[in-house]
């Protein structure tokens, strides 16, 4: 095989999607789950035979490592770098420690290629444009260590910055929650959107074009809607209107939790362009948002059997 790739989180949205994009490439990938005996892990593995699982800890990288030499027997040439800020609730600085140690680790394990999912805080001003959003302000820090230690080390880094996800858009209720904010706060602006598996395509892109990708930052969008276009889509190719919550509920939500509120302002702050032409170039399969309805979503109307 060509080249090694250890995908953090491969159990999870991005890390899955990246997984799916790079197994008809020529490529060994290690994907990290915390128990390779779950349904998840093991759905994974029987995709390709490429895919091997690597049981291991953000909390001990070094470990993560030593597992993976006993895995392959190639050295690791690139590293997918995603962390979730919902399990770190307790104490947020255990994201940034995670982002952190994993660039160092990469580098000492002479990695050449690190893709780094952040998020998008305003297009290409976000480089150096600190954030109030506390979970997007450690992303910021977590990017910036990045060139750092990519200048000094010669490592290649590519940073995305995923918009809001599509699948943010589900049938229960944070999924209402999320559609019923976007409803009530956006007016007639519109939401920049993309689908998990458009993430996965370009971080295995970034592995597998790597002088095109090189030293590149890109916020990530898909299509770009107002809830009532949206609403139109989703119930053209459904059936129903997208699914809400109550607004009363929502806004007392929203009253009382200062985070949820203050990301959602952040969100309705991104300029109108994102450089969603620019990745239209770089995907030309982009997925638009109906085409993630009726692909994705698991809500669209499912033809009947004849009788």
């Amino acid at each position: 095989m060509a080249f090694t790739i250890l995908v953090t989180g491969a159990t999870g949205k991005q890390g899955g999607a990246t997984v799916r994009a790079l197994i008809d490439s020529d490529v060994e990938i290690l994907a990290l789950t915390r128990d390779v005996n779950s349904a998840s892990a093991k759905r994974l593995k029987g995709l390709s035979p490429k895919v091997k699982l690597l049981q291991g800890d953000l909390n001990n990288i070094p470990a993560i490592f030593t597992q993976a030499r006993a895995l392959t027997n190639n050295s690791i040439s690139g590293v997918f770098s995603v962390q979730v800020p919902a399990s770190n609730k307790s104490d947020p600085s255990i994201e940034e420690c995670q982002g952190r140690g994993l660039i160092d680790a990469a580098i000492s394990n002479h990695v050449r290629l690190f893709v780094y999912s952040s998020v998008d805080r305003g297009g290409s001003q976000a480089a150096n444009t600190p954030t109030n959003v506390p979970s997007w302000a450690t992303k910021h820090r977590i990017e910036q260590y990045l060139r750092t230690r990519a200048k000094t080390s010669g490592m290649q880094y590519t940073i995305l910055r995923p918009t809001s996800y599509m699948e943010l858009l589900s049938d229960d209720l944070p999924g209402r929650i999320f559609a019923t904010m976007w409803k009530n706060n956006f007016d007639n602006q519109r939401m920049h959107l993309i689908a998990v598996r458009d993430i996965g395509y370009f971080a295995a892109q970034a592995f597998l074009s790597p002088y095109r990708f090189a030293g590149i930052e890109m916020s990530l969008v898909g299509d770009e809607l107002t809830f009532a276009e949206a609403n139109v889509l989703f119930h053209d190719t459904v059936g129903k209107p997208l699914p809400t919550a109550n607004s009363l509920l929502v806004s007392t939500f929203l009253k009382f939790s200062k985070s949820s509120r203050v990301m959602f302002e952040s969100v309705k702050a991104r300029p109108a362009d994102l450089g969603i032409e620019e990745c239209r170039k770089m995907h030309p399969g982009l997925t638009h948002f109906k085409t993630w309805v009726l692909e994705e979503s698991g809500c669209a109307k499912k033809e009947q059997p004849a009788a």
